[in-house]
């Protein structure tokens, strides 16, 4: 017989009485749950790169819609203005060649500060002649600055700049009429686009359920298509330029996210949303990779670029984008669904829901105004032109991208959505406080550079937006 308390059988421990406990199995016990925990974890992420892979072609339209949107994004600008300011002037002779202010040849053209207007500072520009489409002064052979046939970038800043001076630009007035009717033209125009898309999208959405998403994708893509249509009227024909306007203040009646979004989730499960979701908002900014290659083009080869790039996005939508919704999961479409106030239930349902929309709002308030005339006061204010702007809507891209892909996460996993948010909120206002005291202290691109770079927590703030209305949508009766 084994001695007291001695193991038995080498099989577990014995009892004060001599009785051995049942043997107790914790490492085969955590090696099994180890291996459930792979197995499922491998099972989802089978499942995402399969939803991932079905989303390609709803990717490669976002794309492609972006592409022809971000072909105008940096030149326009300037084209607008330019527009304007001949409508406002009416001058016979727009051209002035050599002007009396002296020069120096630098890289590029230098906006001038207030410190250097005062002071009657040579001007810095590139020399001459610049390409036939360029929209900055350049230094002419002779040392005299030599203005472009379009508005300059920096107009605001020559504003001061009396006759004698070596920053004097006769046109100055006109052109800062221009570059204000066109801000003004632009925020109009947005104004309508958000109100119809107000409006009109809870009941497009409710056309989506009944008739399926892709001829809702293309009927947005064609309304998208009108503005860049009026633009080549424009450029070829002189159209007036608020036919632009017009027509793009059209484009909120049939905004292409709000069922791309819903395309997504008939596509995913709900765990795998949200990544899909940023995958989406992700490969759309990749689209502003086109700005620099519209920045070096003149208005008529811009237009028909542009033109041709929404009716190859109409037409991939159409042949290659497959029908998220088939017949049997569609809904009947009834009458009351064109009201807008039965789809916009949900930013109400409940608290949660409404305290989220009331931030919401409060935030567009506070930003959408300033994010409709950005390029106008960049350019207008510090200097910037076409091939300027297309690197800065680069950088931001760039900013956004990484700000989505590797930091998002951990500021979400420290300081929690709310916390986000408000961290994102305050950068808004940094932004904005800052970006108004450079223009008005500075004026250099420099510093514009530095406060757009630097402070782009705004994409933080517009993906986690994106992200919590989603969730409000698509899982609404979780909300507390």
């Amino acid at each position: 017989m084994p001695a007291h308390g001695s193991d038995v059988g080498g099989s577990g421990a014995t009892t004060a009485g001599g009785i051995a406990d049942e043997p107790s199995l914790p490492p085969a016990a955590s090696a099994l749950e180890v291996e459930a925990l792979a197995a499922a974890s491998a099972l989802e992420a089978d499942s995402f790169k399969a939803e991932m892979r079905e989303l390609r072609p709803l990717f490669i339209m976002a794309f492609l819609e972006v592409c022809s949107v971000g072909l105008l994004s940096a030149r326009l600008p300037i084209l607008l203005t330019t527009a304007f300011a001949r409508e406002h002037g009416a001058l016979a002779a727009w051209h002035d060649g050599a002007s009396s202010g002296r020069c120096e040849v630098a890289l590029s053209w230098v906006s001038p500060s207030a410190d250097e207007l005062r002071a009657n500072a040579t001007a810095l520009a590139a020399a001459c002649p610049l390409p036939r489409n360029a929209a900055t002064p350049c230094c002419a052979a002779d040392g005299r600055l030599s203005f472009p046939d379009s508005c300059p970038p920096g107009v605001t800043a020559l504003g001061p700049a009396q006759p004698g001076s070596n920053f004097y630009y006769p046109h100055s007035a006109i052109c800062t009429a221009g570059n204000q009717a066109a801000v003004s033209a632009q925020s109009s125009s947005d104004a309508a686009v958000l109100l119809l898309t107000f409006v009109c999208s809870p009941v497009l959405g409710k056309i989506a359920d009944a008739y399926g998403r892709r001829p809702m994708l293309v009927a947005a893509e064609v309304a998208h298509l009108l503005p860049s249509v009026a633009l080549l009227l424009w450029a070829y024909e002189g159209v007036s330029v608020y036919a632009f306007f017009v027509t793009r203040a059209f484009t909120g009646a049939a905004n292409s996210i709000s069922v791309a979004l819903a395309y997504i989730a008939d596509k995913t499960s709900p765990r795998n949303r949200a990544p899909a979701f940023g995958l989406l908002l992700a490969t759309a900014t990749l689209g502003v990779v086109t700005a620099p290659i519209g920045a070096s083009m003149d208005a008529k080869p811009l237009a028909t670029t542009a033109v041709a790039g929404h009716l190859v996005t109409i037409v991939y939508t159409w042949w290659r984008l497959p029908e998220s919704l088939p017949p049997p999961m569609r809904t009947a479409f009834a009458p009351a669904a064109l009201s807008p106030l039965s789809g916009l239930a949900v930013c109400v349902r409940t608290p949660t829901a409404k305290l989220l929309t009331a931030i919401l709002c409060l935030s567009g308030m506070g930003n959408r105004g300033l994010q409709d005339i950005t390029s106008f006061f960049l350019q207008g204010a510090f200097g910037f032109d076409s091939m300027m702007l297309a690197r800065l809507l680069l950088l931001l891209a760039l900013a956004l991208l990484l700000l989505q892909g590797v930091a998002l996460k951990h500021l979400i996993a420290r300081l929690g959505e709310a916390g986000v948010l408000l961290l994102a909120t305050t950068a808004c206002v940094c932004y904005d406080w800052s970006l108004a005291a450079a223009a008005t202290f500075s004026g250099q691109p420099w510093t514009a550079y530095l406060i757009c770079g630097s402070l782009a927590m705004l994409g933080a703030k517009r993906t986690k937006k994106f992200q919590s209305i989603e969730n409000m949508k698509f899982n609404v009766n979780r909300f507390a």
